[in-house]
């Protein structure tokens, strides 16, 4: 979402609704995401529990998962919006550029933007399919549920899902340079030892 918003040169440079937004935006992004990937695991690491204790559930897991998503998200993304505030109460302006012209900048960070974003549209197709799971299946789901847990679980786990997928991506391609760095320094090395004629 930051690549929506103008760069410039320096931090200095920024105007302040632009630094306002990118770090705000990203802040309750990452608060979604993160919300919805940590509050999705609960249920899967519930499964052998229950299994252990005898204490068996009519709700589907995949119901558990979207509603865990939605929840997590929501009071994830709610607290980080506090912890942004309390954190930059105090910094001033140049706090705020400073901070949003880092993630404007940053490559691994405006690919994870791009991959949260993807994720989160699939997800909100999803909760327009029939065919999606709904988190209303049994009769003691249904008095639990809320309208709004199916498509924000949905949308906030595709988005979560798009950040685990640009963490491996990043990290897959901040090797390859490396790699191409190693390559040409044993090249490097090869070519000095034969004109000086001692063995790489």
């Amino acid at each position: 979402m930051t690549t929506l918003f103008p760069r410039t040169t320096y931090a200095e440079d920024m105007p302040m609704s632009t630094a306002y937004g990118i770090l705000t935006t990203h802040v309750l992004m990452r608060g979604v995401s993160s919300g919805a990937f940590f509050g999705s695991l609960m249920p899967i690491i519930a499964v052998p529990a229950r299994s252990l204790l005898k204490r068996p559930t009519a709700v589907p897991l995949m119901t558990q998962i979207i509603r865990a998503s939605a929840i997590g998200s929501v009071g994830t993304t709610a607290f980080m919006g506090i912890g942004l505030l309390a954190l930059m109460r105090n910094q001033g302006d140049y706090g705020w550029q400073d901070r949003s012209w880092r993630l404007r900048e940053s490559y691994s960070q405006v690919t994870t933007d791009y991959f949260e974003l993807a994720g989160a549209t699939l997800g909100g197709l999803a909760s327009l399919s029939r065919h999606a799971p709904h988190t209303t299946t049994t009769l003691a789901a249904s008095r639990l549920a809320k309208p709004w847990l199916r498509p924000v679980g949905l949308v906030s786990l595709g988005a979560g899902l798009g950040m685990v997928v640009a963490m491996v991506w990043t990290a897959e391609r901040s090797k390859a340079p490396v790699e191409t760095l190693k390559k040409e320094v044993v090249e490097a090395g090869k070519g000095l030892a034969a004109g000086t004629g001692v063995k790489a």
